[in-house]
């Protein structure tokens, strides 16, 4: 999944809003002014009490961690990340690309009957949205790369299931102007704050956790999922 992927180009206009809508899902992942903590909360949506085996369907929905809470002042961002921007947009992936392995503490792992703890690797969707967004980006800057019509197709079908899960109620003052000769509501966001999650903490246990090596010969027509041109 890297960072500097090439992808066929979208309509300009569709591709800018696909952009802005998920920016705004996503701020509490970019470096920004005006973060500031708060007490940590347990936003981890996993059972801290039970010990999962990571076999099968036997694991937890959200990743093990409590992330502190944050709060996020939205900004007009500029002059980062620009959308030609490539070795900047490439800092702000975790060196793992976001996939983790986790295990059952060894401990426990005597303990759970009929599993291994050879370990389960997943893909923390924090990265899988970032990723997207610069699939975005890519698909304004450059219109060279053929081939990943679908990739951009997956990402946006991906980022609004996330804008309708997440349903950020954050209230953004209107800025109303003249548009096609008349009055109109508009809003840019910047000033307004966002309740977030610390996002560098969830890097930081990412990292803790790198995925293991995949093992094995890849051979032509065994089956599996084909990975997108840049995955």
């Amino acid at each position: 999944m890297a960072s500097t992927q090439r992808t066929v180009v979208l309509p300009l206009r569709c591709a800018l809003y696909a952009v802005a809508a998920a920016a705004l899902l996503f701020v509490r992942l970019l470096p920004a002014r005006g973060v500031v903590a708060s007490s940590a909360c347990a936003c981890g949506g996993h059972d801290e009490r039970r010990t999962y085996s990571y076999v099968g369907d036997d694991f937890p929905a959200q990743a093990p961690i409590s992330l502190p809470a944050t709060t996020h002042v939205q900004t007009s961002g500029e002059p980062a990340h620009a959308l030609d921007a490539d070795a900047e947009w490439g800092a702000l992936f975790p060196s793992t690309d976001g996939f983790v392995t986790l295990r059952p503490p060894p401990a426990a792992s005597s303990a759970l009957s009929n599993t291994t703890a050879t370990g389960r690797t997943f893909l923390v969707s924090a990265v899988h949205e970032l990723h997207c967004l610069d699939v975005f980006r890519v698909a304004i800057a450059d219109a060279a790369r053929p081939g990943a019509r679908a990739h951009v197709a997956h990402c946006l079908r991906y980022m609004l299931q996330l804008v309708r899960c997440r349903a950020d109620a954050t209230l953004e003052a209107d800025e109303p102007g003249v548009r096609d000769g008349r009055w109109a509501h508009a809003a840019s966001g910047v000033g307004a704050v966002h309740v977030c999650r610390d996002w560098r903490a969830l890097w930081a246990w990412v990292e803790a956790h790198p995925p293991d090596e995949i093992e094995g010969e890849v051979v032509e027509g065994a089956g599996g999922r084909e990975t997108f041109q840049g995955d």
